[in-house]
Protein backbone atom coordinates (compact mmCIF):
# COMPACT_ATOMS: atom_id res chain seq x y z
CA UNK A 1 0.00 0.00 0.00
CA UNK A 2 2.75 2.16 0.87
CA UNK A 3 4.72 1.01 -2.10
CA UNK A 4 2.46 3.14 -4.57
CA UNK A 5 2.91 6.23 -2.47
CA UNK A 6 5.75 7.90 -4.34
CA UNK A 7 6.51 11.48 -2.90
CA UNK A 8 9.12 12.85 -5.55
CA UNK A 9 6.52 12.79 -8.16
CA UNK A 10 5.12 15.73 -6.30
CA UNK A 11 7.06 19.39 -7.70
CA UNK A 12 6.75 21.19 -4.83
CA UNK A 13 9.22 20.58 -2.43
CA UNK A 14 6.80 21.87 0.43
CA UNK A 15 4.24 19.60 -0.18
CA UNK A 16 6.41 17.18 -1.03
CA UNK A 17 8.82 17.07 2.72
CA UNK A 18 5.33 16.62 4.22
CA UNK A 19 4.23 14.12 2.23
CA UNK A 20 7.39 11.95 2.96
CA UNK A 21 5.88 13.12 6.88
CA UNK A 22 2.86 11.67 6.68
CA UNK A 23 4.29 8.63 5.11
CA UNK A 24 6.98 8.07 7.95
CA UNK A 25 4.01 8.60 10.51
CA UNK A 26 1.64 6.28 8.77
CA UNK A 27 4.13 3.79 8.60
CA UNK A 28 4.74 4.28 12.58
CA UNK A 29 1.28 3.97 13.59
CA UNK A 30 0.87 0.97 11.18
CA UNK A 31 4.02 -0.93 12.87
CA UNK A 32 2.81 0.11 16.39
CA UNK A 33 -0.71 -1.21 15.70
CA UNK A 34 1.13 -4.48 15.31
CA UNK A 35 3.23 -4.23 18.07
CA UNK A 36 -0.47 -3.71 20.13
CA UNK A 37 -2.16 -6.47 17.82
CA UNK A 38 0.15 -9.41 19.12
CA UNK A 39 0.58 -7.91 22.79
CA UNK A 40 -3.58 -8.09 22.79
CA UNK A 41 -3.37 -11.77 21.28
CA UNK A 42 -0.87 -12.34 23.75
CA UNK A 43 -2.92 -10.93 27.32
CA UNK A 44 -5.89 -12.44 25.83
CA UNK A 45 -4.23 -15.95 25.99
CA UNK A 46 -2.96 -15.04 29.10
CA UNK A 47 -6.55 -14.02 30.60
CA UNK A 48 -7.90 -17.53 28.92
CA UNK A 49 -4.75 -19.49 30.90
CA UNK A 50 -5.85 -17.80 34.20
CA UNK A 51 -9.15 -18.54 33.88
CA UNK A 52 -8.55 -22.07 33.13
CA UNK A 53 -9.36 -22.70 29.40
CA UNK A 54 -7.05 -23.77 27.29
CA UNK A 55 -5.09 -21.07 25.22
CA UNK A 56 -4.29 -21.09 21.35
CA UNK A 57 -3.37 -24.55 20.24
CA UNK A 58 0.57 -24.55 18.92
CA UNK A 59 0.79 -26.39 15.27
CA UNK A 60 3.87 -28.71 15.55
CA UNK A 61 5.47 -29.86 12.27
CA UNK A 62 4.16 -33.10 11.64
CA UNK A 63 6.73 -35.98 11.18
CA UNK A 64 7.84 -37.69 8.64
CA UNK A 65 6.28 -35.45 6.31
CA UNK A 66 9.43 -35.09 4.14
CA UNK A 67 10.08 -38.77 3.77
CA UNK A 68 6.83 -39.71 2.49
CA UNK A 69 6.97 -39.38 -1.36
CA UNK A 70 3.71 -41.46 -2.58
CA UNK A 71 0.54 -41.46 -1.42
CA UNK A 72 0.96 -45.50 -1.14
CA UNK A 73 3.08 -44.92 1.72
CA UNK A 74 0.86 -41.82 3.02
CA UNK A 75 -1.77 -44.26 3.43
CA UNK A 76 0.42 -46.79 5.51
CA UNK A 77 1.28 -44.22 7.83
CA UNK A 78 -2.11 -43.53 8.45
CA UNK A 79 -3.24 -47.41 8.43
CA UNK A 80 -0.65 -47.56 11.23
CA UNK A 81 -3.01 -45.80 13.79
CA UNK A 82 -6.00 -47.94 15.09
CA UNK A 83 -8.64 -46.85 16.68
CA UNK A 84 -9.71 -48.37 20.38
CA UNK A 85 -12.80 -50.58 20.69
CA UNK A 86 -16.06 -48.68 21.07
CA UNK A 87 -17.17 -49.29 24.98
CA UNK A 88 -20.73 -50.77 25.20
CA UNK A 89 -23.14 -49.46 27.53
CA UNK A 90 -23.56 -50.67 30.68
CA UNK A 91 -27.00 -50.32 30.72
CA UNK A 92 -26.61 -53.84 28.49
CA UNK A 93 -24.98 -55.77 30.82
CA UNK A 94 -28.37 -55.97 33.18
CA UNK A 95 -31.56 -58.11 33.24
CA UNK A 96 -34.31 -56.37 34.20
CA UNK A 97 -36.54 -58.67 35.97
CA UNK A 98 -39.36 -56.44 36.94
CA UNK A 99 -40.35 -53.41 34.36
CA UNK A 100 -42.43 -51.11 36.27
CA UNK A 101 -44.42 -47.62 35.03
CA UNK A 102 -45.41 -45.48 37.97
CA UNK A 103 -48.36 -43.33 37.88
CA UNK A 104 -48.82 -39.69 38.32
CA UNK A 105 -51.60 -38.14 40.06
CA UNK A 106 -52.56 -35.02 37.79
CA UNK A 107 -54.30 -33.51 40.85
CA UNK A 108 -50.75 -32.67 42.61
CA UNK A 109 -49.08 -31.18 39.18
CA UNK A 110 -49.39 -27.42 38.72
CA UNK A 111 -51.75 -25.96 36.82
CA UNK A 112 -49.51 -25.16 33.60
CA UNK A 113 -47.51 -28.09 33.53
CA UNK A 114 -46.00 -29.32 30.15
CA UNK A 115 -45.28 -32.92 29.30
CA UNK A 116 -41.92 -32.99 27.71
CA UNK A 117 -41.66 -36.64 27.35
CA UNK A 118 -41.27 -39.90 29.23
CA UNK A 119 -37.57 -41.22 30.64
CA UNK A 120 -36.46 -44.88 31.42
CA UNK A 121 -34.33 -45.47 34.22
CA UNK A 122 -33.01 -48.06 35.43
CA UNK A 123 -32.70 -48.98 39.35
CA UNK A 124 -30.92 -51.30 41.17
CA UNK A 125 -31.53 -52.69 44.60
CA UNK A 126 -28.49 -53.39 46.45
CA UNK A 127 -28.38 -55.89 49.65
CA UNK A 128 -25.40 -55.87 51.63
Amino acid sequence: MLDELDPSQTEDPVLRQQFRALINLLEKALSDNMVLKEENRHLKDEITDLKGGQGRPSFKPAKNQASISSEKERNEVVAGYTRPPKKEPKNARFTIDRPEILPVDRQNLPQDAVLKGHEEIIVQDVLF
